[in-house]
């Protein structure tokens, strides 16, 4: 007897091992598929190292920074406000001189009148001049006896006088503030011959062609010193000229004094300069000195 008759079950173990055999065989079948975990993502590449995003820094607020580095602007003070607190000022310190005394009054043409004080009002002043009593107006007197025997002409020129002197140190620290701060380029010392005594550009090339400045017409007026001025002055067509000098010579040029009035800026008033110019040789102002 065959032995897979005599032994069915054996036949039938021995077929089934050898078929689980076969298909275990590596390269002898297809490989079997792993059904995916729901629960794990399947990765589309090869995985890589993972870097944290970077976080940015929080920007500061620069609305309040200066960052053109041009000085910042202040705000230009209420002139016309000052003026008015500097008059109340001096109109609440004004001392009237004490009537019956005896005093000397300048008139505005240099005389002085001394006599005894009888009356002040706000329009004149009575001063007994033994022959007689003679009325006194402000406008016939001197500046420097107006503020003395009139209180609102005291407030209103000291208070001028005080603020031209504020608003002309104002002026110079916004000029100091606002000036660039020198570099090699804009250096004029380092790049120039130099600036020689009374304030000289050496460097100045005069105008061969150019006459030299002179006194003209019946006040003497010096063209070159007059154009200076108006470039100059903050009300221009404000200046009166008292006097014109006559043109000098100095040095390698020449110089002129001049005595005259201009408005100042901000509307404090009237200055009265004496002022000496100083030239080239071909008119062109470089400088100017009070004279003292």
């Amino acid at each position: 007897m065959h032995t897979s008759e005599r032994f069915p079950l054996f036949s039938v173990l021995c077929a089934g091992a050898v078929l689980m055999m076969t298909a275990c065989a590596p390269g002898t079948g297809p490989a079997l598929q792993k059904t995916p975990d729901p629960a794990t993502p399947t990765p589309s590449a090869a995985p890589s190292a993972v870097v944290p995003a970077k976080e940015e820094p929080t920007p500061i607020p620069v609305e309040e920074a200066n960052v053109s580095g041009a000085p910042e602007a202040r705000p230009t003070p209420d002139w016309k406000q000052r003026y008015d607190e500097l008059y109340a000022h001096f109109l609440e310190s004004y001392e009237a001189p004490e009537i019956g005394g005896v005093v000397e009054v300048e008139m505005n043409n240099g005389s002085v009148r001394r006599g005894k004080l009888v009356e002040i009002t706000e329009e004149s002043l009575l001063l007994s001049m033994g022959q007689g009593a003679v009325t006194l107006y402000p406008s016939s007197l001197s500046e420097r006896a107006r503020k003395r025997f009139f209180r609102k002409d005291f407030a209103r020129l000291n208070a001028m006088e005080r603020g031209r002197v504020e608003y002309a140190a104002w002026k110079r620290e916004e000029e100091a503030r606002t000036r660039p701060t020198p570099t090699p380029e804009s250096d004029v010392a380092a790049h120039m011959p130099g600036l020689g005594r009374d304030g000289v550009n050496l460097a100045h090339r005069v105008d061969p062609n150019a006459p030299p400045p002179k006194n003209e017409g019946e006040n003497g007026k010096v063209w070159q010193v007059d154009e200076y001025l108006r470039r100059h002055s903050a009300v221009p067509d404000s200046i009166r000229y008292k006097q014109w000098g006559r043109v000098q010579k100095h040095e390698n040029g020449y110089k002129v004094r001049v005595r005259y009035s201009v408005e100042s800026a901000a509307n404090l008033g009237v200055n009265h300069e004496d002022m000496m110019f100083f030239m080239y040789a071909d008119g062109k102002v470089y400088r100017r000195a009070p004279v003292k």
